[in-house]
């Protein structure tokens, strides 16, 4: 896989592939128990930020699947209320790509992350970050983990059975004033911003009988582009899906890599040119049309089965060329 490396390394403490563990103090953690809201808005804004690492920092050029960062309770720690979290066991298989490697990845990051929430050192973000549309999103989901039960103390512990929790990170406080100081205001052009200026765009053309569609490749002004996809028809080898709408996908390409990303289906696809992210990504396609509907519905997990019934209504026809 080739993936983005941080800048700064990190000596990988956390393990979220075989069991995270979060101490909540103070007065919500008392009776080594945890009220079930803060546990929900814990466990939502931890797997959101995982989720926010597994999309923006990834870049490989084989498949993606969301599904294999989502995550789940895996135990409850003595000593303290400790829930322990680890990616799912349910792995769903990519074309391509190395599940495990990508998990590793996202755990690497996330260890980032969390040094510089124990060092308070936030204002780091903006260095780490330089592009605002990711820096934004990254910094609010971190916000929201950190301040997810409130003031209340939060840290990392190492549990060994017989013995009180060792902290690793003890996560400092993420003030408000502080993150609006990171986040980035993204100023759409309006009358009084509005300026008329030029740039030159490679824009493809396909033609299937008496359609005619027409997208821009790249622009080629700023180093990084954020464009549409929406194919009506998906093309793998020698099979094509006609589907009853356009498939509304986000293009982007980031640090010489194309990426084509559905938020519908949860599917990615990467590669080094235009042409190899949108066949990476009607492999993809392809490749979850067919696995899903080989297993039982009753097998499928609660968002699997929302991802194949959406499948089944957008998927007209699929036919052999």
């Amino acid at each position: 896989m080739a993936a983005n490396t941080p800048n700064i390394t990190v000596t990988n403490k956390l393990d979220l592939i075989n069991g995270l563990n979060v101490h909540i103090g103070g007065e919500i953690g008392r009776y080594h128990t945890i009220p079930i809201n803060f546990f929900s808005q814990l466990a939502q804004s931890l797997q959101q930020l995982l989720t926010t690492l597994a999309k923006f920092e990834i870049i490989t050029q084989g498949g993606i699947d969301l599904n294999n960062f989502n995550i789940e309770l895996c135990g409850f720690q003595k000593g303290g209320a400790i829930p322990q979290f680890c990616f799912t066991k349910r792995i769903q298989t990519v074309t391509g790509g190395d599940v495990l490697e990508q998990r590793q990845f996202v755990n690497d990051r996330f260890n980032f992350l969390m040094e510089i929430a124990s060092r308070g050192a936030y204002h780091e973000l903006k260095e780490e970050y330089k592009g605002p549309y990711k820096r934004n999103t990254i910094v609010n989901d971190l916000y929201k983990f950190v301040n997810a039960v409130g003031t209340t103390p939060m840290s990392f512990v190492e549990v060994v059975e017989e013995q009180s929790p060792t902290t690793i990170y003890k996560v400092a406080r993420f003030k408000a004033e502080v993150k609006n100081a990171l986040v980035q205001k993204i100023v759409h052009a309006t009358s009084e911003t509005y300026r008329e200026h030029y740039a030159y765009a490679k824009v493809k053309i396909t033609n299937r009988g008496d359609k005619v569609r027409k997208r821009i490749q790249e622009v080629y002004e700023m180093d990084e582009t954020v464009l549409s996809y929406a194919p009506e028809i998906i093309t793998h080898q020698n099979t094509q899906y006609l589907l009853t709408s356009p498939l509304r996908c986000l293009f982007e390409k980031e640090k010489g890599f194309f990426i084509i990303k559905s938020e519908l289906l949860g599917i990615i696809g990467t590669g080094e040119t235009e042409e190899a992210a949108e066949n990476n990504f009607a492999q993809e396609f392809d490749f979850i049309f067919n696995r899903y509907h080989q297993l039982p519905f009753s097998k499928l997990s609660a968002q699997l089965k929302k991802v194949k019934i959406m499948l089944d209504f957008l998927v007209k026809e699929k036919v052999t060329v």
